[in-house]
């Protein structure tokens, strides 16, 4: 079931050019991907602490614990006609960065999308004490460009420093 908050977004396209896109690739796609990337929208947008975005559904990192949305940015490599899916992924990131701050790790060959995320602040090499310590937490998106050694805890210490 599809969260309420998720309804504005879904209704500008249940007719467009992403619907169409999406029944095009339908019989080729396979249905566990394609259930697995929208599990997302079942929660509120509240309910979003990190959003990690990939290049695909099977570019998932090791490092990612229960608490992640993933946000695959190609859904049809290979099909064609991904400025249709790219639109609708940055829609996405646009709602969920204007609503609420929250933690986003973005794989290299994603990061174009980083212009979309709204009150971005990167925080690669900074130490997270020092982000605890001095940044203020609750305005920002908080945007890693790339996992590295200290991630895990850099994102756990920033949700209870966040209090999400």
């Amino acid at each position: 079931m599809i969260h309420k908050d998720w309804f504005p977004l879904l209704h500008h396209i249940h007719h467009g050019p992403v619907r169409r896109h999406m029944d095009s690739v339908e019989e080729s796609f396979p249905k566990h991907l394609k259930d697995e990337m929208f599990k997302f929208m079942e929660n509120s947008v509240e309910s979003i602490r990190v959003v990690s975005i990939i290049s695909t559904p099977k570019s998932k990192s090791s490092f990612i614990k229960d608490y992640v949305m993933y946000l695959p940015i190609n859904l049809t490599v290979g099909y064609g006609e991904n400025s249709v899916w790219e639109v609708f992924v940055r829609s996405i990131i646009s709602l969920i960065s204007h609503r609420k701050s929250c933690i986003w790790v973005v794989n290299k060959d994603c990061q174009e999308y980083i212009s979309s995320i709204k009150r971005s602040f990167l925080i690669d090499g900074y130490n997270t004490q020092y982000l605890i310590d001095h940044i203020p937490l609750a305005y920002y998106n908080y945007v890693q460009k790339e996992p590295d050694s200290e991630l895990e805890y850099k994102i756990e210490s920033l949700m209870k420093r966040l209090n999400i």
